[in-house]
């Protein structure tokens, strides 16, 4: 009884996780692709009972041209024996079939872009929503080559399930019709066939290596122009390009091998099933005896069974060469799918009555480690803010500047300790707070649309700004002259080809953070792109700001830390 209840549950068990499986496998491709896929199964079966009627549509033709004689012939009785109704059915039998490979290549075409644009939307959330959890070169290689190749595999899956059921239907009717030369070709088909199972392991090679080489490519392609500027000083722009052909050559020769292969092994069974079918036409008429119009028939059953054997091999081996992708692909979503949710990806904007304007900020024996490696960057950390103060946060890079501002706005959630703002926790009520939070990074973050809209970006109300506001922040930030100076004005598109210096497009940051009239100001190296003496103007300008609001100013200006009646420095307050 102890067996026989270890044998059931390890059954269980093994039930459960082959659910599983199916449930993740479904998530990951999606449920309309889960859809086509069914559908492909169907075509399949509807191409196979078009191919046993051809058998008899064509028999009928035959006969009706006097090319046949009908005594030998397979048809039922009733099947009419004039030519024009035999044309009628032919005709009939052509439009169905179009129809049939009509809707088989839709599906073909539907589900590569519909897998791609799915996956592309949960690497777009996940990279947006958990920046901290993926490099930009992983992000970079999933949203392009990875996609785009693990939807080859699903192309290819919808060709070998179409196939598959139809070469299985037709080998099930061959077998009936004609058991002995079916056995026979079945045989001398898997005998042939077989060395070209050979090739699957350097297909599978060759695949993998495509993978890497085009992760190496695009990681060295993107540092390149990340860091143009320290190449070209150092000499080092050639030697880059240089790196950058060896690594596509490398990828070429992978592609190159794969191609060589896969078009090996799609045309062989070509060349073998008409051999085969030689010896069973052979065979047949020394030693079996089958009539020449049952003969007849299984031959073309055979062929169309070969052709889509064919097929399938053709989807099996390029699926093959795809496949590390679609499996690297897969491992991702495993990985990080937990964290992009439907609540998340669905979620509406805040209503204005649920809005929070933070006037209190409070971090309670806060405890946060990034890197366990690293170290602690917050130990029994504690800080309490209102409205009016002014806290200039410096200290060395990797000291936990922008991490402290992450766990502030209920980004990062921390070891231990509590932060609220309001009296309210951070990351519940991060969503009611951000409508009053301003914030100017070190590089001027710019969409592509006009002026206007660039300032209004990210507004929660942009419906509710009035010119009037939009001249205070403009020359709170000093940018209403060189504005002035446009020939559109605020009308002006912005472009990269648009005479505009880096710190003016840095003025019209700060201007669109003034916009939303915040009264949770975020300073992170704000001065990065500006002289002295447009800081000094800047800052005498906020003067009339600061006070009404809480700033968190995060800086390496000496110039700037006087400003605050706060200072936070590698993690003491002062």
């Amino acid at each position: 009884e102890c067996e026989n209840y270890a044998a059931l549950h390890k059954g269980d068990i093994l039930e459960r996780m082959l659910i599983q499986k199916i449930k993740h496998l479904q998530e990951f491709a999606g449920e309309k692709v889960s859809y086509y896929l069914v559908f492909a199964f169907l075509l399949g079966l509807a191409t196979f009972f078009m191919e046993l009627s051809f058998v008899y549509i064509l028999q009928g033709f035959l006969i009706s041209m006097n090319i046949m004689d009908a005594a030998i012939s397979k048809l039922p009785e009733w099947w009419p024996t004039g030519s024009v109704n035999n044309a009628i059915i032919l005709t009939i039998f052509g439009f169905f079939k179009f129809v049939s490979n009509f809707l088989l290549t839709f599906i073909q075409g539907c589900i590569p872009k519909v897998f791609e644009r799915n996956q592309r939307a949960k690497i777009i959330g996940f990279s947006l929503f958990h920046p901290d959890k993926i490099t930009l070169d992983d992000a970079t290689a999933a949203f392009s080559d990875l996609c785009i190749n693990s939807a080859r595999v699903l192309n290819n899956l919808t060709t070998f399930i179409s196939h598959s059921i139809l070469g299985f239907c037709l080998f099930l009717f061959g077998l009936n019709m004609a058991p002995k030369e079916m056995i026979l070709g079945i045989s001398l088909t898997f005998i042939l066939a077989l060395p070209l199972s050979l090739l699957n392991k350097k297909i599978k090679s060759s695949g993998e290596g495509i993978v890497q080489e085009w992760k190496s490519v695009l990681s060295t392609f993107i540092n390149g122009i990340r860091h143009n500027f320290i190449l070209r000083i150092y000499g080092l722009v050639e030697e880059q390009v240089k790196a950058s052909k060896e690594t596509l050559n490398s990828y070429n020769t992978h592609f190159y091998t794969v191609v060589g292969i896969t078009c090996f092994k799609n045309n062989a069974p070509i060349f073998i099933g008409i051999f085969v079918i030689s010896i069973i036409m052979i065979t047949s008429q020394k030693y079996i005896g089958t009539e020449g119009t049952v003969l007849l028939g299984f031959l073309y059953i055979f062929m169309r069974m070969v052709l889509s054997i064919s097929q399938c091999i053709t989807a099996a081996t390029q699926a093959r060469s795809n496949f590390p992708a679609m499996k690297t692909l897969y491992q991702w979503h495993l990985k990080f799918s937990a964290h992009i949710t439907k609540a998340i990806l669905n979620k509406e904007p805040v209503k204005k009555e649920n809005w929070i304007e933070p006037t209190e900020i409070s971090i309670n024996d806060l405890n946060f480690t990034y890197d366990k490696k690293e170290g602690q960057l917050f130990k029994n950390f504690d800080l309490e803010l209102q409205t009016g103060d002014l806290v200039v946060i410096s200290g060395e890079s990797g000291t936990g500047k922008s991490t402290l501002l992450n766990l502030i706005l209920g980004l990062v959630k921390p070891d231990s300790g509590k932060i609220s703002i309001n009296k309210k926790d951070a990351e519940s009520a991060r969503d009611n707070i951000f409508p009053h939070v301003g914030y100017v990074g070190p590089k001027p973050y710019l969409i592509t649309g006009t002026l206007d809209q660039n300032l209004k970006y990210g507004h929660p109300d942009p419906s509710s700004i009035t010119s009037q506001q939009i001249e205070n922040a403009l020359k709170l930030s000093l940018s209403d002259e060189f504005v002035a100076k446009l020939p559109e004005g605020l009308g002006t598109l912005f472009t990269e080809a648009l005479p505009l210096s880096t710190g003016q497009l840095q003025r019209l940051s700060i201007a669109r953070a003034i916009l939303r009239s915040p009264k949770l100001l975020i300073l992170d190296e704000f001065t990065a792109n500006l002289d002295d003496g447009t800081i000094e103007k800047i800052v005498e300008n906020f003067k009339t700001l600061f006070p009404k609001i809480i700033t968190l100013l995060v800086t390496h200006n000496p110039k700037l830390m006087e400003i605050g009646n706060k200072r936070l420095k590698l993690g003491g307050l002062s």
